[in-house]
């Protein structure tokens, strides 16, 4: 089929799914659903996500010389890669690497997944649920909602404003999370961990060096875990909350400033450890947040969370 022909066939937004071909720049719209699925694929550049009020995704694509820009689209989905055109490039030489460069506009409430090797994400006011997948590559996410799914290696990512459960692993990045209602895990290895704002209704965070900051507020009566090894553990909570915090550390220090009752912990060993009851909780009635670590220090603060 004559390219001519296939850029008019997706402009039309084709139920058959077809592919734009051998350009280093698109920019076209296409109608999608608001329940679709978008998938984006970039080795290395930048990946720009909006979300809109309408059924159509526009989509504005460059690449650098020896690459096209492969879009394959339907009414329920959407995929936007890089492939190479020129045989020169083909085959193991071709890395994908270069000024390649994805913006697009797209319903709100569709599903969105990106993936990069050393790429950057920025993905806001989607509405819907989102999963990243990157390297080295930084990660924005704000206004989503439902379910999402962070992965990265070196990669700092930042969240915001998400109505679901969030997920977000790494290994030597910083992962904050704010405004989050809903279930969180996060773990890192050398990265810092904030969580802050929203309400946590379950909470899993683990660090083996890096520092963890929670200042949620807690509801639901979840789970509440954070475990780190050298790193220490800043947890803001509110007073009225009822909760039972166990904390326990091998050789960092413990300090609270929060009123509290002091609960019975068990044998002693050589662990510092002390259960406190906080907003009038009692011990196997109210929640429980556990907080362990090995040599990491924890402090416990009083805040206000906004309403």
């Amino acid at each position: 089929m004559p390219r001519t022909l296939i850029i008019a066939a997706l402009l039309c937004g084709s139920a058959l799914g077809l592919t734009a071909q051998d350009a280093s720049r698109v920019d076209t719209t296409v109608t999608l659903s608001r329940s679709a699925i978008v998938e984006l694929t970039l080795i290395s550049g930048t990946i720009v996500v909006r979300g809109v009020d309408r059924d159509q995704a526009h989509v504005v694509a460059t690449t650098s010389p020896g690459s096209s820009i492969s879009i394959m689209s339907s009414g329920s989905q959407l995929r936007v890669g890089i492939r190479p055109f020129d045989r020169s490039w083909s085959g193991r030489s071709y890395s994908g690497r270069g000024e390649n460069r994805f913006e697009l506009e797209v319903p709100q409430g569709v599903r969105v997944i990106a993936a990069t090797t050393s790429g950057d994400v920025e993905i806001r006011d989607t509405r819907g649920e989102v999963e990243v997948r990157t390297t080295s590559g930084d990660v924005i996410v704000e206004g989503a909602r439902r379910r999402v799914d962070l992965s990265g290696t070196s990669s700092t990512m930042r969240l915001r404003d998400v109505d679901g459960s969030v997920r977000a692993g790494g290994v030597s990045g910083d992962i904050e999370l704010i405004d989050v209602e809903g279930e969180v895990q996060g773990s890192t290895v050398s990265g810092n961990l904030v969580v802050r704002g929203g309400r946590v209704t379950d909470l899993r965070l683990e660090t083996v060096s890096g520092d963890i900051e929670v200042g949620s507020a807690l509801g639901g009566g979840g789970r509440y875990e954070v475990r780190a090894h050298s790193g220490d553990v800043r947890l803001g909570l509110e007073e009225r909350t009822p909760l039972v915090l166990a904390v326990e550390t091998f050789s960092g220090e413990i300090n609270t400033a929060i009123p509290a009752t002091m609960l019975p912990s068990g044998e002693p060993t050589r662990r510092r450890r002390m259960e406190l009851a906080i907003g009038g909780a009692t011990s196997g009635q109210s929640p429980r947040f556990v907080v362990t670590t090995f040599s990491g220090d924890i402090q416990i603060s009083r805040v206000r969370m906004e309403r």
